[in-house]
């Protein structure tokens, strides 16, 4: 239900939504096991010597994780990250509001001097997209391009490197990705000031491009129709791959500055990422 709920972006379970019914649910579920509520079907609980109930202890335990668990959430309400179940909650572009701000971490202005450079602001699809913005861009105030059009026309005016996240609306790995390596300081921080960059969705595939932009993908070996087709055709051109997520990093003419992408790899954290990226920043001033 989450899941055509975010593909076909009915907003009815936004994150505080989703996370107040797991909330609910894994609270009932814990006072259940304790016994405290039953149902008419429900046996008696077994009683000990002096004709006491008592849970079990494999009863118990679970119970416990029920009630830890949904306590675990509930900063969720406010916008902590929640890394643990990151990659199943909505996005927090979803989310209406959010108390947990990281903006006191030592993260220069950076893009968000975007305004006095004369680099146009994202456009495309940005009301639509936007729902899907990681929680540690919304924290960190990082403009993200939905269109590589303009992310390479922003990059010819900011004189950065065009930072590809090639991803997808259902895409666990990619939301994984997002909620362990982009909060990393040293990522963010490189993201925000040195990068421009984009968010390309290869499944979305609700609006549909006009007829004039509409082609025949060789790499697809098909109609490119919808913005993801546009989007997927341009990853098969790039790196010959069509997993997500993928991070492709290219100039302002859009030349590869290193070969392939960067996915993801759970043995892999932030501070390898973070060297990635300055191996491309120092191929990018070299040229």
């Amino acid at each position: 239900m989450s899941n055509v709920d975010v593909a076909k972006n009915l907003r009815i379970l936004d994150r505080e939504v989703f996370i107040v019914l797991w909330v609910v649910i894994f609270s009932l579920l814990g006072f259940y096991l304790l016994g405290k509520l039953k149902f008419k079907h429900d046996s008696e609980l077994p009683k000990n010597d002096w004709g006491l109930e008592y849970v079990p202890i494999p009863r118990l335990l679970l119970a416990i994780a029920s009630l830890a668990f949904s306590l675990y959430l509930i900063p969720g309400l406010w916008g902590a990250p929640l890394n643990a179940v990151s990659a199943f909650v909505p996005a927090a572009g979803t989310q209406d509001f959010i108390l947990y701000n990281q903006t006191d971490k030592p993260v220069a202005s950076g893009n968000n001097a975007l305004l006095n450079t004369g680099a146009t602001l994202p456009v495309k699809y940005v009301k639509r997209l936007s729902n899907y913005e990681p929680l540690a861009a919304k924290q960190n105030n990082l403009i993200i391009y939905y269109d590589y059009k303009e992310a390479l026309a922003a990059s010819k005016i900011l004189k950065k490197p065009v930072m590809i996240d090639f991803t997808g609306i259902q895409c666990v790995n990619c939301r994984k990705f997002e909620a362990s390596i982009w909060p990393d300081n040293a990522v963010i921080s490189k993201m925000k000031n040195d990068f421009v960059v984009v968010s390309l969705f290869s499944d979305y595939d609700d609006e549909e491009l006009p007829d004039n932009e509409k082609f025949f993908s060789k790499a697809l070996n098909g109609e490119v129709v919808t913005v993801g087709d546009k989007n997927e055709d341009l990853q098969q051109q790039l790196i010959q791959a069509s997993g997500q997520p993928n991070y492709v990093f290219t100039d302002s003419d859009g030349k590869l500055l290193v070969p392939g992408g960067y996915g993801y790899d759970p043995t892999k954290g932030a501070k390898e990422f973070a060297a990635h990226l300055d191996k491309v920043l120092e191929i990018f001033r070299r040229q």
